[in-house]
This record gives C-alpha cells, structure tokens and sequence, in this order.
C-alpha cells in the first residue's frame, strides 16, 4: 500500500469511529482527489453531511455547496441547500462566507423567499466580519437605495474600505472615483495619481475593467508618465484573453489615432467591426459617422440600421431623413416616430412638424415630449419640463395646443440656446483664462477642511452681488431697438416683470494677459490681490448653452466655460430669431379665436422670461469689450440645496464649482501692490506643497503700477 493510500485509510477508520475532524478530512481527500482518493463528489457529500449531522457548521456549509452544485435544476435540493446555508450561519455566526452566501440567497431568493431587510443585516454582519465583498456589495446598495435609504458617504466609506482589502471590483470602482473628482452627487478633489495606483493593483489581480482604465491612463500619462505602446499592449492582450466590445472598441480607437501604435485603418475596421457586431452601440455609431465620412453609404446604412436597432434615436432620425423628407411616405413618419420614442428631439421635433401639416396625431407627438419630462430641475432639457409645468399650471388640456406649444417653445429655445453666440471659435480659445481674487480667498481655497477635503474650487456667487449696475440688462435693454412686432405684442412688459424661475450663479474669467493693468485695477483688489491663471485644456470649450450648465455642473470635472459677447448686431439678429418663431405662433394656433388665450400669454410670457434668465449674462455693452470675459454658470431653483451661505461678515449666496483648481500648468500671480511680496510667494508655495498642489506655479506681478 502506497503511504497516500495509507493515510486515507487511517482517516476513514478514524472517521467510521465518529471523528468529526475525520469526517472532514476524508470528505476534502474525495472531493479534491487527494491522498490516494479518486474524485468522487458522492462520497464528499457522503461525509460532509455525516460530519454536518453531528453539528459542525463547516461541513453544513460545504454540504450546502455540493448539494447546490450538483442539483440545480432540483428545486427540492435547493431548498435543502439553502436549510444546511441557514443552519451553518445558525450555529456558527462568524463563518463570513457563509454568512454571505445566505445574503445572496435571500437577495436572490434561491431555496427561499426573496427578503431584501434579512439581505442587508446579513451583509452588515459578513462586513464586520471583514469580507470585501459583503463592503462592495453594501456600497452598492446604499448608493442605489435597495431596500435602505440612499446614503452616498456610507456607500463611498465601504467601497474605500473594500478596496483597502484588495478587492479588485472596489478597486477599479474607486479608480475612477478619483479620476473623475465625484461619486455620484459628492465632490471629492481628483487624484489622477491615486486613480493610477488603484487600477495598477486592481489590473494586477485581473479585473478586466481595471485593465482597460489602466490602459487609457497610460495613452493619455493620466497619474503616470504617458506610455501610448503599454496602453496599446495592454488593450491588444485584453482583447485576446476576451471577448470584451468595450475593449475591442478603445483598440480599434488606437489604430484610427495612431496611439501607441501605426495608424491601420484596416485594423481599425477589423475591430470596431467586431466590437459592433457584438452589440457595443458606440462602436455601430462609429462606424457610421466613418462611412459617412467617407460616403460609403451602403455601409453606412448597414451600421445605422444596427445601431438604430439598439435603441439609438439619432441613428434613426439620420434613416428617417434619408428616407427624403415626402411627409405623407408612411415609412418616414415611422422612423421619425421610433427616433423620438427612443429619445431624440429631433425626431420629436419633426414628427410633430408632420403632425401639425397634416392636422393628426398630436397626442402621440405630446407624449414623445412628455418622455424628456423630469421632476429634477438639473438635467438637460429643463426647458421641456418647464414648458410641461407652465401648461399644467395654466389648464391647457386641449392635445392639439398642447402639441403646438410644446413644439415652437421647444423650437424657440433651440433658436436662442443652440446659437452662434455662444461658439468659441479656435481663434478666441485663449491658452488659459484668469480669475481675480483676493489674498485670502485664494488661501481658503488651498486650505483643506475638517474632513480633510481640499478645497480647489471656486465659488459662484449670486448674479445680485455683480458690482456691474447694468449685469444681466443689456440684453433687456436692447429691446427697443430692434422692429419685432409679434414678440411685442405677447411679451410687452418683459423688462418690468421678475418672472425668475430659478437663481442664477457665476464665476467671471478674462481672455486677456493676466498682467493686463485694467484687470488688476478693477479685479484685482486694486493690485493687490492675486490672478489665478487656469490653462484652457481645464474647461469644456462648450458650443452652445444647454440646461445641462445649471447646477449639476459642479459634478463634472471640466466646468463650461461660455464667452460673453459684446456684439449689438448678434443682439439683433437673435431678436430676429425669436421673432420669427411668435410670428409662427400667432399664425399656427390662431390665438386670438381660442377660448384659452389669457393662459397662453402667460406661458408664452413665462417661457421668454425662462429663456432670457438663462441668456442675459452672457451679453454685455461693447463698451466692456477689452475684457474677454468668459464665464461658469450654474442655474438653481430657489431653496436647492446646492445653493451654499458664506460665513462671511455680510453672508452670500454662492455654489461651488467642481474641483478642478491647482491642476498641472496653473499658475498664481501675485498682485503688483500687493504687501510682502516674497513672503507671501513663500506662505503660498508652502500651502500648495503641502496640500498635493506641487505643479502649481507662484509668480509675482512684473505689471509696472504706480
């Protein structure tokens, strides 16, 4: 008898004579096939359960294992699975497996009913007892409110304490945390160094996720020095070892840049055509604008039938437009009506100009807009919720004036938001945009809080503290100087009128040097404050303003940044606009026969209001013109709880911006009066050290004042 046999001999007696620990043993030498055993998972159970009859909780818990395994599709087995799981727990609280495993039994009613309350006790009791996953999975459900209350601090406390244990699904979660500054609605300073790190030891345990982040750091030197090549390998071997689209689709991506590789247009084909044949609908919507780019359209139908397919409405509106544009063909109304059902406003926009020529439908038109309807005053669209709560307040029940109202409210707002205006062409791109401040606002900045938060973000102050007597009029004022009969007529006393439906808030920036004199004069605490100079590659350059700039702003990590114009002819000619589209509203609905005149006045009333609290700060007098002023918005309904109170001596209103200070590149300047120059450089050089801000550059003023 060889000694591997001779040892699962002396176990078996050992275990016939009724050794718990026996049991066991023998059971693990059949299950793996060690110790002369040959595999046999029967004879496993067979002593796992005689071990468990004699009330040890291990081997319950293994015998709910096997028996679960090997029976699936048994649903009797099952329940007697989950009876061991439960009893194991039962007589041994502290096995944190198991105690975890009953969790997602219950969570997932497997042997049970499903009981989301007994779910996450189960998971408090398997965290405490330290296991990873229970943190990670308790993070999800408090950030998602199952079963619970949501709470984001607690969700982000046990992510964090998740992947401290190493757990490679927290640890890629909480990369991109710090990468992008936020976790859902909280802000937190942005660590691209932290973000590397996290995804280095996550890519390093296996996490396909990690992976792909820690190849977009290394294309881009995100937290580390830029290395295109091992981004590039690395996306290359993710895509051997899987069948990943997502990682098919940054491959592809590589090869049409040329990053980290040669430009290969046909690897690019070759890839981002695996990845959309496998349903990614980035990789469809690429490969669509690439055909049509290269009009190809043959193929580029091929790609806008999959992607419109998938759900994506912009892909059908762009089929419904080829269709031409014969309004009584039925297949173009069809896709015009799927593209607005799956989201697009264009679609919407155009089934319902349809609808309106041919006198039908207007209840289906009313309820596509209706889908863009959200009780939160912060996302994007805002303007179609305010239109539904304007017709809701004034009793418009009538579908065919509520369909007519929403589509040239909705067009009347393209025309003024979606406009020339706010383009920032690359000519006005500055290489960076400087704010003005005092001394000791900018060391609050640097300052980290009790919490030990930094605090690199600005603050935008209500419009009412602007030290500009005309702020936000010169857009009113114009009014009289251009001929709008219609607009008169429906919005005569607009300039008289306080019909704010929200609190507008900003932070002003100058395109010009930032040792101009005329800016340190009137900014710069008479020079004796401080310039923060912010490279421009921090904002988002945005071409037109949308509702998406109102408070959720601050959760971004790139702030809009909107130039001001000073051109009394773009005044002009945006007054043309929104004349066009009254003199469409008076002809169209024929106002003056509806019994609901008075009601819609005030809506019309109402909305040019709405339009106009989002559009006046951002004209001013040429005779500001030398500034370059540009500008951070953020829009907030009276009583938001982003709107913060400074504790200052006279308290403001203010909202902050997201974290984006004291990046790379930024410079501080100090002012050419300021006091204690070189003291002051030394204090601040120190602060911004020893806060993580070792990139930011302390400069003093060479601007001659006298």
């Amino acid at each position: 008898m060889v000694p591997t046999q001779k040892v699962l001999k002396t176990f078996e007696k050992r275990a016939n004579q009724g050794d718990i620990d026996a049991m066991k043993k023998v059971a693990s030498f059949y299950q793996d096939g060690k110790c002369g055993a040959i595999k046999n998972i029967e004879k496993a159970l067979y002593w796992y359960r005689k071990a468990a009859e004699s009330g040890d909780a291990i081997s319950m818990f293994n015998c709910s294992n096997i028996i679960g395994a090997i029976n699936a599709d048994d649903p009797d087995k099952i329940i007697e699975s989950f009876e061991w799981l439960k009893l194991a727990v039962e007589i041994d609280n502290e096995l944190a497996q198991a105690v975890y495993q009953l969790a997602q039994s219950y969570n997932q009613g497997v042997g049970c009913d499903v009981n989301i309350a007994k779910t996450i006790m189960l998971l408090h009791q398997a965290a405490e007892l330290g296991l990873p996953e229970a943190l990670y999975d308790l993070s999800a459900v408090y950030k998602l409110g199952i079963g619970t209350n949501i709470n984001l601090k607690y969700s982000l406390s046990c992510l964090q304490k998740a992947a401290d244990k190493d757990y490679p699904d927290a640890m890629s979660d909480l990369a991109k945390v710090f990468w992008m500054g936020k976790y859902e609605s909280i802000n937190i300073k942005p660590d691209s160094k932290k973000a590397f790190e996290l995804a280095r030891r996550a890519a390093a345990l296996g996490d396909t996720d990690a992976k792909q982040n820690l190849a977009h750091f290394y294309l881009s030197g995100i937290g580390c020095p830029a290395d295109p090549s091992l981004g590039f390998k690395i996306l290359k071997g993710l895509v051997s070892d899987s069948i990943d689209p997502s990682a098919m689709h940054d491959l592809a991506a590589c090869y049409f840049h040329g990053e980290g590789c040669e430009k290969n247009e046909k690897q690019f084909i070759k890839w981002m055509t695996k990845a959309a044949e496998a349903g990614l609908l980035t990789a469809q919507q690429a490969l669509y604008n690439y055909y049509r780019n290269k009009k190809e359209s043959n193929k580029e139908l091929i790609y806008l039938e999959m992607a419109s397919g998938n759900g994506d409405g912009e892909a059908s509106f762009i089929l419904a437009k080829k269709m031409g544009t014969n309004i009584i063909d039925t297949e173009y109304y069809r896709l015009l009506k799927k593209s607005g059902n799956q989201g697009s406003l264009k679609g919407v926009t155009e089934y319902t100009a349809i609808s309106i020529f041919q006198d039908k439908n207007y209840q289906e038109a009313v309820n596509m807009y209706e889908r863009f309807i959200l009780p939160d005053k912060t996302t994007e669209n805002y303007h179609l919720t305010y239109a539904y709560e304007l017709l809701k307040e004034n009793y418009i029940t009538d579908v065919k004036a509520k369909a007519l109202l929403y589509y040239f409210l909705n067009q009347l707002y393209i025309d003024t938001h979606y406009a020339e205006p706010y383009k920032i062409t690359e000519a006005e791109i500055p290489i960076a945009v400087n704010h003005y401040t005092n001394v000791a606002a900018l060391q609050n900045m640097i300052k980290k809080d009790e919490k030990c938060q930094s605090k690199n973000h600005l603050w935008m102050f209500h419009t009412e503290y602007m030290n500009d007597p005309e702020e936000g009029k010169y857009l009113y004022n114009s009014i009289d100087s251009v001929s709008i009969p219609y607009t008169d007529k429906w919005i005569k006393d607009i300039k008289t009128k306080d019909n704010k439906t929200y609190h507008t808030f900003l932070s002003c920036f100058s395109g010009c040097d930032y040792d101009e004199l005329n800016m340190w004069r009137l900014y710069g605490n008479d020079a004796k404050g401080i310039c923060i100079s912010i490279p421009i590659k921090y904002f988002k350059c945005n071409n037109v303003l949308q509702s998406i700039t109102r408070n959720t702003e601050k959760n971004n990590l790139k702030p809009s940044l909107y130039k001001v114009n000073y051109s009394k002819e773009t005044v002009e000619e945006l007054y043309k606009k929104i004349e066009k589209w009254f003199a469409a509203i008076e002809k169209s609905m024929s106002l003056n026969k509806r019994k609901n005149k008075k009601e819609i006045k005030v809506i019309i009333f109402s909305f040019f209001s709405f339009i106009f609290d989002e559009l006046k700060h951002l004209f001013k007098s040429p005779n500001y013109e030398v500034e370059k002023e540009f500008r951070i918005l953020s829009y907030n309904p009276p009583g938001d709880n982003e709107i913060l109170i400074s504790d200052s001596e006279m308290p403001k209103l203010y909202v902050p911006t997201s974290y984006f200070l004291f990046q790379k590149g930024t410079k501080i300047i100090i002012g050419p009066k300021a006091a204690n120059k070189e003291e002051l450089k030394l204090e601040l050089e120190h602060r911004l050290l020893v806060s993580g801000y070792e990139d930011v550059e302390v400069l003093i003023s060479k601007a001659k004042y006298k």
